[in-house]
Order: C-alpha cells, then structure tokens, then sequence
C-alpha cells in the first residue's frame, strides 16, 4: 500500500519515493540521490501513472487512454516509454516494472508520499529496490555538445549557394538533420505550428548525447527550397534526414514524419498523428516527444528493434 507520512497543513509539494529514488510530481523530475536521472515528458507520465497506482494491475488500454488521451498511437509507444523508464531504474530483470502477460502492468516495489514537515524528517521508504547504478552522463558530454553545435557551422555562402566544407570526410553514422515541417494545409496558416513540431523533435533529439544533431539554424535553412534528400544531406554531412508535413481539416490536423536515408533517399521509417488543436503547445510537446522516442531507439537500436517491439507489445 502507498503511505502516506505526516504533513503541515497546506503543504502541498509532495514526492513518491520507493528505494532509492524519488519521484518529485511538481518539479517533473526523477531523482536518485542528488542526480536528476533524465526522463521525458511521456516517459515521466507513464511512471507517475504507474507508481500512483503502486500494487495495482493497470491495463495497456488503460495507461494508452490516460497519457495519450487525444491521440491514436501504437503499442510500441507505450513499449518505448516502458524500456526508458527500466533503464532509468535500472530494472533490467522487469521486477519493478512487471509486464503481466496478457494483462497489463504492475509497479511491484513498496512506495511511500513524502510531504514536508517541519518538526520531523517524514521520509520513510518501506522495502528496498535493489537496481543498477545509472550515473548521470549529462555533466561529461556537456563539451563535447558545445563541440557539435560550433562543427555544425559546416558552409559558407557564396553567390547565394550553400557550399559544403566538409567534402571528402566521412559522415557520422548516427548524425541527423530535422528539416522544418511543411504546412501543406489549403489555408496554408500552419506554418508556426508546423516549423514548432520540428523544432520540439530537434530539441528532444539533441538531448540524447549519442546522437549528432544538426542546428536549427543550420537545418531551417532548406525551408522553401527545391533541393533533393541526398543533396541537402550531402550539404548537411548527415547520414539520416527527418522530414514531415501538416494538413488540417476543421479543427483536426495531421503530422506525418519519415525518417529517410540521406545516402541513397531510402525510406526508413514514417508515422501519422492525428490530434485535435484545442492546445497547440501540449500537442507540439506530444508529437515531438513520440517522435524522438522512436528515432532514438531506430537509430540507437533497442530491445529487439522497433518492428519487433511492436509486435512482441501487441501480441500482449
């Protein structure tokens, strides 16, 4: 059972903690310690649905409906969500987060709500979760993140032509350019919000440090430009180019998105998503957030690769 330790009248800021880690709800972090182990947003709410519900079986259905509400996604979103969050936990053996086949989830570990008090120290934790360690890689790659944003400065214009500077060196295998989205709409009045989708991708992308992602300053440029994959790539130095579109009809749009080999043009993967614009900024962060899900684990490799993720989650 969750308990719940003794608080001030008032207080309202409170975090679960099971083991050796803390859930802060209002602060949307995951901590271990004094390190903030990374999570996305989606990623987040998954877990916080799942601990909320400590002990207690919780259908796929059910947790799909409760952290994609307006929108129809695959199981292997939820999949990708639950492989992020065993890592964070370093729940490699599936004890804290147990699937139960053909029926759902369970957060099986003791957790207990933590609010402040004054008089006492009200951290209590019942049990012990024994994980892996999972040290915070943030503080190393700090430099060598500063590193790629200056390299990605890679041509010079002249006479109006992009010129490449990196001719003859070979390009980095996981390296990729998010191009601005198209707004192909007939009221063609979704430029902001289809250039803000991009944008949300790039920046979730740009915090997984395996990845070499391309600036937003660099990438923008080809917006409006009628110049091919493997020649913008070929521009750009990268192995993969991210490309998408936005149509609308009455209050409902749709994102499409291809992953596309920037080498040979090769189609890769792509997704639709479908949502209603009642808020625009929660609908950029939620595509934007299933998107880099998926490429990280494309590009990365995951457990079994996304194909078969998908299948081994549906056949749940």
């Amino acid at each position: 059972m969750i308990r719940k330790t003794p608080a001030n009248p008032g207080a309202e800021h409170h975090r679960y903690c099971f083991g050796q880690f803390i859930l802060d709800v209002d602060r949307g972090t995951l901590l271990k310690g004094d390190s903030d182990i990374p999570l996305r947003p989606k990623c987040f709410e998954v877990l916080k649905y799942l601990i909320e519900r400590h002990g207690i079986l919780v259908t796929k259905d059910e947790l799909m409906k409760a952290v994609w509400p307006n929108l129809c996604v695959t199981g292997g979103s939820l999949t990708q969500c639950l492989i992020k969050i065993r890592q964070a936990l370093g729940d490699t053996r599936k004890e804290v987060v147990r699937t139960i086949p053909r029926r759902g989830y369970l957060f099986d570990v003791p957790v207990t709500i933590y609010q402040p008090d004054n008089n006492a120290d009200s951290i209590a934790i019942e049990g012990d979760l024994v994980v892996g360690q999972r040290p915070s890689r943030w503080s190393k790659f700090v430099a060598a993140m500063l590193a790629l944003a200056i390299a990605a400065i890679w041509w010079q214009v002249e006479s109006n032509h992009l010129i490449p500077v990196t001719k003859g060196k070979p390009v980095p295998p996981l390296s990729i350019a998010i191009l601005a989205f198209e707004d192909l709409s007939t009221e063609q009045d979704l430029g902001f919000f289809a250039e803000g989708v991009s944008e949300e991708v790039l920046n979730q992308l740009a915090q997984t440090p395996e990845l070499h992602v391309i600036s937003r300053t660099s990438s923008f440029v080809f917006k409006g430009q009628n110049l091919g994959v493997e020649e913008i790539a070929g521009i750009l130095h990268v192995a993969y180019i991210l490309e998408g579109s936005v149509r609308r009809e009455g209050n409902r749009i749709r994102v499409a998105v291809q992953l596309v080999n920037g080498a040979d043009s090769g189609h890769l993967w792509s997704q639709t998503y479908d949502y209603t614009l009642d808020n625009v900024l929660s609908v950029q962060r939620d595509i934007a957030d299933l998107v880099a899900i998926v490429l990280t684990e494309k590009l990365l490799g995951g457990e079994g690769g996304i194909n078969e993720i998908e299948v081994s989650q549906e056949s749940q």
